[in-house]
């Protein structure tokens, strides 16, 4: 879905929440993503403005802007969560790759992989358009087996981006999915809102060209054929 840019009614809610935030929290906010809360309440001003007060509390109390990636080393040394700056899509959009297969439920520390996945949602941030800050997601599914399936940490995912990163994604990019996936989806698929879920494709990796430079293939550590 492509960012829409705001209507003369929604500039103004949007440039007077932002002047009340500032007034109130000593954390900064852009005014795209006061949008994005704004739109994800339906336009009830109230309403956004609790969440975003929330959301600013959530930045102070987990220390968002001073993560490092120190702070979660071994879970980046699985390899599970890669983002680099050459990884975008065909629109420039900047994207996270995820790797399933390489999560083991028994070997996983919850709190450095909350960390690590606030931190790269941070700098894809960063990387993309300031008009519609929109990240890519990819879900590279080889090698995934159900004992890497892991609902906490799936639920972590989707309550860290719904909560605090509302419309940040501009697709999620579910690729070889095996069957085995088909009936931990149809669980997963309940805990989404309807936005994020219309944003989910399951695509096969030949696929991947249509939407990817070709050297998507090398950054998923997948063969063309």
């Amino acid at each position: 879905m492509e960012f829409v840019k705001p209507s003369k009614d929604e500039q103004k809610v949007v440039d007077m929440l932002f002047d009340k935030l500032h007034q109130e929290s000593q954390h900064k906010i852009t005014k795209t993503a006061i949008l994005r809360f704004y739109r994800g309440q339906q336009h009830n001003e109230e309403q956004a403005h609790k969440c975003l007060l929330a959301h600013l509390k959530w930045r102070q109390d987990n220390h968002i802007d001073d993560i490092k990636e120190d702070d979660f080393k071994n879970e980046y040394k699985t390899g599970k969560i890669l983002a680099e700056k050459e990884y975008v899509d065909l629109k420039n959009h900047p994207m996270i790759v995820i790797f399933p297969g390489k999560h083991h439920t028994h070997n996983t520390n919850l709190d450095e992989l909350k960390k690590m996945v606030i931190y790269f949602m941070e700098q894809m941030l960063k990387r993309a358009d300031s008009i519609g800050e929109r990240v890519v997601i990819c879900f590279n599914m080889d090698g995934f087996k159900l004992t890497s399936m892991d609902y906490d940490v799936v639920k972590l995912f989707i309550s860290v981006l719904q909560d605090n990163y509302p419309d940040t994604l501009y697709v999620c990019y579910i690729i070889n999915s095996p069957f085995i996936f088909k009936a931990c989806w149809s669980m997963i698929k309940m805990w989404m809102d309807p936005i994020t879920l219309e944003k989910i494709k399951f695509i096969h990796k030949d696929e991947l060209i249509n939407y990817f430079p070709e050297n998507v293939y090398l950054w998923l550590g997948l063969k063309k054929k």
